[in-house]
């Protein structure tokens, strides 16, 4: 077809073939710009099927405009051939770019970002690409990714978004995949495992594409490996990948945890939308440039603050300068709990606010950056100051506002003093967020850190007695629980810790008696925990809301005890209502949702939730070992394999626990 004239295109080239199509480079000779036009292959014999995808492809695409989208002009057909005039791009597909070779983490991170932002804008307008892989990303000359090849993708009604469970598998896989064993695979490798059963598919299903296209970018490989189709869809149906940092130690370990969550096989389990998914990669991509991305099993602390000494002059500057501006915008204090003349007693101030509000109250806040405003070097002000950004960051806006200005008031902390304990609690209570995945290992090292430099530190022991709870070490928990509270007993969130951590290891009635009185979903769970249910029950409908989160999962616990199916199904729905937008310890209500599940007799799902409470935060063997609701899920083949991991895991950060209060005993 060189030198032909195709309605008003000259076609210079061929650019490519694929299965389908045939790409050729053309001139438009009206407007004078260079296009692509995309023909189908003389051999595929312009069937139904192939006709239509053709179509679907510049239906789909040509709806929407977006930076990471190839453009799609126009259709037409030419001698009975229909073709496609799309933009015409400079570069490579990445899958060329990728040739068996990982990329460096950043351009990672910067492709996948562009990638989510592409599938946003698509799912937004009801689309769903279904082939989604890197034969069909191209990487422009100058770094930009552009989604590609729409001819498998559903245009639905929002928010179903789905396609039909009868779909014809084997319309979804080019005719160049589906050879012979041995054959290099294509679709196959990176469809979702709803989609490999031929199941009804949402957007979902792109997430899980788009998570296995990560993994290679990150490692070189595909997440799911095999000579057959066979074999290929047996380990998207029913084998983990290996982790990415055991193929790259490059891999950063919050990379490593976004990449395994898309890749979820579960779609209740995965993450739930591009935008999620992009907004986690923007966060990495952020924390990669300022220093602060953390190699898998590397240590947090050094890389975190490396770039940011830079800050800590313009800043007080900043602050100095603004008197109550900049920082202090957020303030709603009254005059008579701010405008106190001596730095100490304002000070002082701020800790009476924190015990009446919370450090996270923006009372607190307030006071806390006038006396540092005031008084620079004040290294404990600077200290609670990052305590205060912390708590705000975890419980009330879980933004990189808030997450800077903590991180910056710790380094200043410990540029003042290094040996300040306060300022390594702040960093442990930083550390150990949902953001970060809960490095249980660097946030106690960080806690540990403080009691040794302040034996007498209550948050110190506090915040260890919390880890420690979390990974299943209950003995130790209780000893440093039950320091901190010693040590200051006028804490009532020290008993409430307490609390919990009985309630954890089993102690169930003497939970109940440790938790407040007052009405919360954490007594009601300890009610039935003690077997109490009709208590629990009363209590729950005392509470204002609900209908979701954590008060939702407890009571789909106690249906589910009750033997009423539907509604326990109902309620766990309404717990991840909120699951986006959700703040806080997320693993708690995924431990509760594998133990409704277990009741209910699914032990498949129960494992699946367990293996997310464990994954996101709460590793608890012991926990998971004495829970009479995991009773069934305990004979489960995959329990023993998962008990083996959590054990391993245990024994791992006892021996740092026990090390680390070796040397403070003999500090």
């Amino acid at each position: 077809m060189i030198g032909e004239i195709v309605s008003h295109y000259r076609v210079v080239s061929q650019l490519g073939a694929g299965g389908m199509g045939v790409v050729y480079e053309a001139e438009d000779q009206r407007l004078h710009r260079k296009v692509a036009l995309k023909f189908l292959v003389e051999d595929a014999g312009y069937d139904a099927a192939a006709t239509q995808r053709f179509k679907r492809e510049a239906e789909t695409a040509s709806a929407l405009n977006h930076p990471h989208i190839c453009t799609i002009h126009d259709i037409g057909e030419h001698e009975g051939r229909p073709f496609l005039v799309m933009e015409k791009l400079e570069g490579q597909t990445l899958r060329h770019l990728i040739s068996g070779k990982p990329l460096p983490v950043e351009r990672v991170l910067v492709l996948g970002t562009q990638i989510a932002d592409a599938l946003h804008a698509a799912h937004s307008a009801g689309i769903i690409h279904r082939d989604v892989k890197p034969a069909n990303i191209f990487v422009t000359s100058r770094g930009d990714a552009k989604l590609l090849d729409f001819g498998l993708a559903r245009l639905e009604p929002k928010p179903h978004l789905t396609s039909r469970p009868g779909d014809d598998l084997s319309t979804q896989i080019r005719r160049d995949e589906l050879t012979i064993p041995g054959t290099t695979l294509g679709t196959t490798a990176y469809m979702s495992p709803e989609q490999a059963r031929g199941e009804a598919v949402d957007a979902r299903s792109d997430i899980f594409s788009l998570g296995a296209v990560l993994y290679e970018m990150a490692t070189g490989q595909r997440p799911f490996e095999g000579a057959t189709h066979a074999s290929i869809f047996d380990g998207i149906l029913n084998r983990e990948p290996v982790s990415p940092s055991e193929l790259n130690r490059e891999v950063p370990r919050e990379l490593e945890q976004t990449i395994l969550a898309a890749l979820e096989k579960r779609v209740e389990l995965r993450v739930q939308s591009a935008s999620e998914l992009r907004a986690q990669l923007q966060r990495l991509l952020r924390d990669s440039s300022s220093g602060r991305a953390i190699a898998a099993g590397a240590p947090a602390i050094s890389r975190k603050l490396r770039n940011r000494r830079w800050m800590a002059p313009a800043l007080v500057l900043l602050l100095a300068a603004a008197g109550t501006g900049a920082w202090l915008t957020h303030r709603d204090a009254g005059p008579t709990e701010t405008r106190i003349e001596s730095v100490e007693d304002l000070y002082i101030r701020s800790r009476y606010l924190s015990e009446k509000h919370g450090g996270e109250d923006l009372r607190t806040i307030a006071a806390l950056e006038e006396v540092v405003r005031r008084k620079p070097d004040h290294a404990k002000a600077w200290a609670a100051l990052a305590r205060s950004y912390s708590a705000r960051f975890f419980y009330r806006e879980p933004t990189p506002e808030w997450e800077e200005r903590a991180f910056f008031a710790i380094e200043k902390a410990l540029s003042i003093d290094q040996k300040l304990s306060d300022a390594y609690v702040a960093r442990s209570t930083l550390l150990w967020t949902p953001v970060r995945g809960f490095p249980h290992r660097e946030a106690l090292v960080d806690a540990q850190r403080a009691i040794a430099l302040d034996p007498g530190s209550s948050e110190g022991h506090a915040m260890a007695a919390i880890i420690l709870a979390h990974v299943g070490l209950m003995d130790e928990a209780e000893r440093e629980i039950e320091l901190a509270r010693d040590l200051d007993p006028s804490k009532p969130k020290w008993a409430s810790r307490h609390a919990h951590i009985k309630l954890w290891r089993g102690e169930c009635e003497a939970a109940v008696e440790a938790l407040s009185p007052l009405p919360s979903a954490s007594r009601a769970e300890a009610l039935a925990c003690a077997g109490r249910i009709d208590e629990a029950e009363e209590l729950l409908r005392e509470l204002p809301s609900n209908q979701s989160g954590y008060p939702a999962v407890v009571r789909a616990l106690l249906a589910a005890k009750r033997g009423e199916r539907e509604e326990a199904l109902g309620l766990v729905q309404a717990a991840l209502r909120d699951r986006e937008e959700r703040l806080g310890h997320f693993h708690h209500i995924a431990y509760l949702i594998g133990s409704t599940y277990s009741l209910l007799g699914d032990q498949e799902a129960a494992i699946d939730w367990l293996e997310r409470a464990a994954r996101d935060g709460f590793p608890s063997l012991w926990t998971f070992q004495n829970d009479s609701n995991l009773l069934e899920v305990r004979k489960h083949p995959r329990y023993a394999s998962l008990a083996k991991r959590l054990e391993e895991q245990t024994v791992a950060l006892r021996e740092i626990y026990e090390r680390h209060s070796t040397t403070t005993a003999s500090n």
